[in-house]
């Protein structure tokens, strides 16, 4: 490559890099939402030592978010409310923000619950001059912020039981009857209170409105958090330690609505498991499933029960083996059974999973310098996360967790696609989006082809950013996967033969690695046979193989997550009839969508950012793209002349495909967030390497 090249291309790439750098995303796999405050993210000024709690969405659509503001012994609790849009509701409190001081001294906000009637119940506790100790305390708001005169004195009822106090968790009967949960330093036990809706305790539960519970085999017992069944039962979990082996125990009851506990469930009302042999697993949230199972998620498991406290075996992490990452601190559902755990602590992620319990994909939960405390779902299944940042509240709304099944081309995982070019399939250029050059010089014998794959085959460095390619001879003989790294590191599997075309994907949701970058799906060795429609796929990992058949004579393969579950599904386009034939891995069914004519090229790509790829195909002859957007619906746009080569991919790293096109060495790129972008990047006659799988 010349010199002049190099200058021109970097010149112009710089300068795209700098007026880029202004937009940034939280990361690529957590999609934002472009239209909620300011390109996803809102931020509000709190006041000294702002920290976030919780959140709820509200019927309408608006958000709430609940926390404190202020440090040592003196804290405040604040509620603000925000529009579907992002910006501050101003019939709320004063300009969207109420600040209550419930005491001159300590005061701890910890979750919220939303009446039927709108009205707005928080629980946590407080310093009380009068009993000279911390005190459970509940507080009820109307819905303008104002507090509710109605409940307790005041709008706020307190109860004391011990020197310390507090609950974490609150939720509200559909009679209006109010469930708070938490722990008392009396004898060191759980807490659980029922309040009625005047804020008085309702004598018809437990003893006297209370239930505190402990064991003299157990101690620091504590409950994070409640549910409520349909018919009124509650579910409880929480924490504590064995005095015997010191042993963490994650602590799950179920109570009668009358305070006793449910015989049918567990051992006479409770589940015990023990996660780790000295650290407790902390089931921090619950869900309750429309069929009555439901998920316990703390820092080290996600499990999923059966009604009476049995572990559901079909789950696959009720099974699996505990390690760093499996756990979270929150949990958040979908109406379609998918669910979102975050975690507050450790690695920090937010993960999205598939009904069965397989991980989808994650991202970096990470909100302004620090990470998110709570994470919720909206109706349309887009979600919120909710953090601080010093003096700030910080909220970020995502339409998904986009899935690594639908591959972008990205060579030095950043979750965005990177540009690459080979001249004469020889040497191949890569310009990283770090900004980083790099070139790579193929080991292959004389009249051998090649096709570059911009996937990762779970290389064993991959802190050498390793290319891969698929190196088959003229004739019909056995072809190889191969990869080079950036210092001429070389390896070699023999995989197929010539004629078929390489179709990398994660075909059984089980292929990742946690070395590097900390977590990444990679991709199994996978060929499909045009002369018989089947996939063939290796599994390096497992050194298991396997033969599919999807797929006719003729098809072109187009593999890619079509059904949201993280695993790439069998697809094909036959261009004979312009049909897209996609076999789905979440439920073994198939859908077969006429969409395209025969000269059209199919590509793969999510490019409404929903995690479901869409069907989409380049009309040459037109210049034209038309898309058929698993949310957004049917699209055409103009983007190209008929000598182009369509390069889809995350160029900016939003997390939805971008439409683009590489012209005689020059790269055009429609970004969905930063606009048109060009960059020379290659000369005339060099071959753009991209996800494609028709050349």
């Amino acid at each position: 490559m010349n010199n002049t090249f190099f200058q021109s291309t970097l010149k112009i790439s710089i300068l795209f890099a700098a007026f880029f750098s202004i937009f940034s995303t939280a990361n690529a796999a957590g999609v934002l939402d472009k239209i909620f405050g300011t390109n996803g993210t809102v931020t509000t000024v709190i006041g000294n030592d702002a920290q976030a709690k919780a959140t709820k969405i509200q019927t309408d659509g608006k958000i709430l978010l609940l926390g404190t503001r202020g440090n040592g012994d003196v804290q405040d609790t604040v509620l603000v409310r925000y529009n579907q849009n992002g910006s501050l509701d101003a019939g709320f409190g004063n300009n969207g923000i109420v600040v209550s001081a419930f005491s001159p001294f300590f005061e701890t906000a910890n979750e919220l619950s939303l009446q039927a009637d709108g009205k707005i119940v928080i629980a946590g506790s407080f310093y009380s001059s009068v009993t000279q100790s911390i005190d459970f305390l509940v507080a009820r708001f109307n819905q303008n912020g104002t507090l509710d005169t109605s409940f307790g004195t005041n709008g706020i009822a307190t109860v004391n039981q011990g020197s310390n106090d507090f609950f974490n968790s609150v939720t509200v009967q559909t009679d209006g009857k109010i469930v708070a949960a938490g722990r008392t330093s009396d004898d060191d036990r759980t807490a659980v209170l029922r309040f009625n809706a005047n804020g008085t305790l309702d004598s018809t539960f437990a003893d006297s409105g209370a239930l505190y519970f402990g064991s003299s085999t157990w101690h620091n017992e504590v409950f994070y958090a409640v549910a409520l069944y349909p018919n009124g039962r509650i579910l409880l979990g929480g924490t504590g330690y064995n005095t015997i082996n010191s042993a963490g125990i994650d602590i799950i009851a179920l109570l009668e609505t009358n305070g006793t506990f449910a015989q049918d469930f567990g051992n006479s009302g409770t589940v015990l498991a023990s996660p780790s042999s000295s650290s407790p697993g902390i089931a921090y949230d619950l869900a309750i499933l429309p069929d009555g199972k439901f998920l316990a998620v703390s820092h080290l498991a996600i499990r999923r029960y059966q009604s009476n406290g049995t572990l559901d075996m079909t789950f696959r992490h009720s099974y699996s083996s505990l390690s760093f990452d499996v756990g979270g601190s929150d949990i958040a559902v979908r109406s379609d059974g998918r669910f979102f755990v975050l975690q507050r602590s450790g690695s920090h992620f937010v993960v999205a999973y598939n009904n069965n319990g397989r991980d989808i994909n994650r991202f970096g939960n990470s909100i302004g310098n620090s990470s998110g405390t709570d994470i919720a779902v909206q109706s349309d299944n887009k979600f919120i996360i909710i953090g601080a940042s010093g003096n700030n509240f910080v909220v970020t709304r995502h339409i998904s967790i986009n899935s690594p099944a639908t591959r972008i081309a990205d060579f030095d995982y950043d979750e965005k696609t990177d540009l690459a070019v080979s001249r004469f399939g020889e040497t191949v250029y890569l310009l990283r989006s770090s900004q980083n050059v790099m070139s790579y010089r193929l080991n292959q014998n004389s009249g051998e082809g090649v096709r570059f794959i911009p996937e990762d085959f779970y290389s064993d460095s991959p802190s050498l950013f390793p290319l891969f390619y698929w190196r088959f001879p003229t004739q019909n003989a056995p072809a190889y996967f191969d990869s080079v790294t950036e210092n001429g590191d070389y390896t070699s599997f023999q995989w197929g033969v010539s004629s078929d075309i390489p179709v990398g994907g994660d075909y059984d949701g089980e292929t990742f690695r946690f070395s590097f970058p900390g977590y990444r799906k990679s991709t199994e060795l996978a060929i499909f046979r045009p002369s018989t429609g089947t996939w063939w796929v290796y599994n390096r990992l497992t050194n298991t193989a396997s033969a599919t058949q999807w797929g006719a004579n003729g098809d072109k393969p187009v593999p890619a997550d079509y059904d949201y579950d993280g695993i790439t599904d069998y697809a094909i386009y036959r261009p004979s009839t312009g049909t897209w034939w996609i076999r789905r891995s979440s439920d073994g069914g198939s859908s077969a969508i006429r969409f395209g004519i025969a000269s059209d090229i199919p590509l793969t790509g999510d490019f409404d950012g929903d995690g479901k790829a869409d069907l989409t195909v380049y009309r040459a002859s037109e210049g034209n793209w038309y898309q058929l957007l698993t949310t957004e619906g049917f699209r055409v746009v103009r983007f190209g002349i008929a000598t182009d080569s369509p390069v889809p991919g995350d160029y900016d790293g939003d997390g939805r495909h971008d439409i683009a096109v590489f012209r005689e060495g020059v790269w055009y790129i429609s970004q969905s967030t930063d606009g048109l972008k060009i960059v020379q990047w290659g000369n005339s006659g060099d071959s753009p390497i991209a996800v494609r799988y028709d050349q």
